[in-house]
């Protein structure tokens, strides 16, 4: 009979050839690969939803620049004045660039009735929707001279 060592090939290939790959090394190589790709793809979500907020917040700051200029425009009576041009209290008209957009002014250290300090403060609030139909807002306290 003999030794038993002429019985298997030195090249470490059993009788069968094995080229390929397994199923079992398939079936990683895909789960791997579809892993990396939803990674990547919320990676892009996440990027474009800041890019998004980005931009509505650029928006939302050139709104209250043109509010502050528009009270900055007034004559600080013409501000305190219930039931004038601009009125506290109620939305300044502006271009809406943003969604359900609205602009509201106060006059926090002043009470009708008593003299109109110089320089008037004044918060401005200016409320929105965002393009993910979230409600947002941003406020600013500024004086009126």
């Amino acid at each position: 009979m003999g030794s038993g060592v002429d019985s298997f090939p030195l090249s470490g290939k059993c009788g069968r050839g094995r080229a390929g790959f397994t199923m079992i090394e398939l079936s990683v190589s895909v789960a791997v690969l579809v892993t990396v790709l939803l990674a990547s793809m919320q990676g892009n979500l996440s990027a474009q939803r800041l890019s998004s907020d980005a931009i509505e917040t650029q928006r939302a700051v050139r709104v209250m620049e043109a509010a502050r200029a528009l009270l900055e425009d007034a004559d600080v009576a013409d501000v305190a004045d219930v039931g004038g041009a601009v009125e506290p209290g109620l939305a300044l008209n502006l271009v809406g660039v943003l969604d359900g957009q609205s602009v509201v002014y106060s006059l926090p250290d002043w009470v009708p009735g008593t003299p109109v300090p110089s320089p008037l403060g004044v918060r401005l609030t200016l409320t929105w929707t965002s393009g993910l139909g979230q409600a947002r807002s941003y406020s600013v306290l500024d004086a009126v001279r």
